[in-house]
């Protein structure tokens, strides 16, 4: 039996954002107003990194996650021989790996640490000066499931041996996995069904009136241990003895 606890990846220098939906508070009319008119946010009207939290807020660890302490992984192997030539094995485990580094450190990407803006109409010379107390574009938002747990694979193998001749066999494998709580990204600001048909005809701009819900707004890619995959195969092999050669080697050097 073994059991670890794969803690969450951090940032030393605490410089990551995480985006929660539980923090992010719906924007004022006078916001979404002023967003839909200018595709710019107004930051006298609307918080800018609104949703987003990083380590040391209340409740917010250094990691903004949360630690996965359900990581059992036995493992165990049988072998048996059912008739003077013929031998079965059987083999099965539960392993569990730590995810890409890079899930964390592209929590480093977005406010309040960094900022990638997404630009519409505008040249270079139109952002400078640049000054954080007036209008900004759009950013890109990134999150990572605050209850993330350890991707966990599911390996399992039966084998049989057949004794052909002495020391020759012939052995028939199936080998096959199962894996859980596989990473992948996910929108989970998908517009509402009722206004979906106006997004894409370019009627709205993803907002219903008066006022959108926060999920009209912006594409959130989440990275969430959802997923799942299966794997098997059959094999077959014959193992015949092999021809060894020894010699006795001299040399003379001078």
């Amino acid at each position: 039996m073994r059991y670890q606890v794969l803690s969450q990846v951090f940032s030393a220098s605490g410089n990551i954002g995480n985006f929660r939906p539980s923090t992010f508070v719906q924007p004022s009319a006078a916001c979404v107003n002023s967003f839909i008119a200018t595709n710019l946010i107004d930051p006298t009207l609307c918080p800018i990194d609104n949703g987003i939290v990083v380590p040391g807020m209340p409740g917010v660890n250094k990691s903004t996650l949360n630690n996965y302490y359900g990581d059992w992984e036995p493992r165990i192997g049988a072998a048996w021989q059912v008739l003077p030539r013929v031998v079965i094995r059987s083999g099965f485990g539960i392993f569990g790996g730590r995810d890409a580094v890079s899930q964390t450190s592209s929590l480093g990407q977005q406010g309040p640490d960094d900022r990638i803006a997404t630009l519409f109409n505008t040249t270079y010379a139109g952002l400078a000066p640049f000054d954080p107390a007036t209008p900004q574009p759009t950013e890109s938002l990134k999150a990572q499931a605050r209850n993330y747990k350890t991707p966990t694979s599911y390996q399992y193998n039966l084998s049989t041996q057949y004794l052909l001749a002495r020391n020759t066999s012939l052995e028939v494998d199936y080998v096959g996995s199962h894996q859980v709580h596989i990473g992948r990204n996910r929108n989970i600001n998908q517009v509402p069904d009722e206004f979906r048909a106006g997004v894409i005809q370019g009627e709205l701009n993803g907002c219903p009136d008066p006022v959108p819900s926060p999920a009209c707004v912006a594409n959130i890619p989440t990275l969430c241990g959802t997923s799942s995959a299966t794997a098997s195969s059959i094999s077959t092999s014959a193992q015949a003895p092999r021809v060894t050669t020894a010699c006795r080697c001299f040399s003379i050097s001078a």
